[in-house]
């Protein structure tokens, strides 16, 4: 091989040997400058005290629960996202969609969600709600799903809903039935 070739090549792997050090390098030091953002940011506590409230508060918010729930059934429920985990869009969508079949997705009509949901109705019962300092409210309560009046095992059987101060739904969990 002509020395000359060799020296080149040499050359250019000593060129990217040393690209690659000075980048690893700015990465590392990226890197470190992120760690410490975050270890400066301090987080905000959160109240906990409890406010009592009514039962004719709890029906209120119950009301409100199945508003929201009667809108994603027909297609119009606007509160948040329906398929980001964590809300209470979700909570009704992964309530609704049973396992197996094809559920809507960010692209559905409003009348091919009328048409997927319009077999399905629920009941709530035992709905409780607990009201924290900066008004927020979680309501909780045992639901049953029914298509065609039929009730569906869903593998859920109770419900956690997040309501913020302006009335809207802002988190939501789902949780599954307990075996006996």
């Amino acid at each position: 091989m002509n020395p000359k070739l060799q020296y080149g090549i040499m050359a250019l792997c000593a060129i990217l040997v040393i690209g690659l050090v000075v980048i690893g390098i700015q990465q590392k030091n990226h890197s470190e400058s992120l760690e410490r953002k975050i270890a400066n940011n301090s987080k905000p506590t959160k109240a906990t005290k409890d406010v009592s409230i009514t039962s004719e508060d709890v029906k209120t918010y119950k009301s409100v629960v199945e508003s929201s729930i009667d809108e994603f059934l027909n297609g119009e429920y606007t509160d948040d996202d329906i398929f980001e985990d964590g809300t209470a869009g979700n909570v009704f969508y992964s309530l609704f969609t049973a396992s197996g079949l094809k559920g809507i997705d960010e692209n559905s009509t409003d009348k091919e969600v009328k048409e997927r949901y319009k077999h399905f109705d629920y009941e709530l019962d035992n709905v409780t709600a607990q009201k924290s300092v900066d008004d927020e409210v979680e309501v909780n309560a045992n639901i049953k799903v029914k298509v065609d009046d039929k009730t569906v095992d869903t593998g859920y059987d109770l419900i956690s809903i997040k309501i913020g101060e302006n009335g809207d739904l802002e988190g939501g969990t789902l949780y599954a039935k307990q075996s006996d």
